[in-house]
């Protein structure tokens, strides 16, 4: 009797992207970045220039699953997720709740 054959596994290919890369190839979703590279070498400015994506979903708990496998295979402790389309859907309303 033939041995069954083992799905392949395939590891990410770790491609660094733009920010602007990550949004065109996942728009709207919310995606688990790693090896972060800021605007000007500068953390504070919070201007992402580049990133490692490790998963990517419409719903952030979806996204962080995702990356899991990932991330424990890999050992990475140091990842954020950002949503790649806008904060406020078009058309609602947000208001700022000031602290008076």
């Amino acid at each position: 009797m033939a041995k069954p054959q083992l799905e392949k596994v395939v590891a990410p290919t770790h491609e660094r992207l733009t920010w602007q890369q990550i949004c065109a190839r996942y728009p709207d979703e919310w995606v688990v970045l790693t090896e972060l590279a800021w605007k000007d070498a500068d953390e504070e400015s919070d201007e992402l220039a580049s990133a490692v994506v490790l998963g990517h979903a419409k719903q952030r708990a979806d996204s962080l699953q995702a990356s899991r496998a990932t991330r424990e295979r890999e050992r990475i402790v140091e990842y954020t997720s950002r949503f790649t389309g806008p904060l406020v859907p078009p058309g609602h309303v947000s208001f700022r709740f000031l602290d008076l």
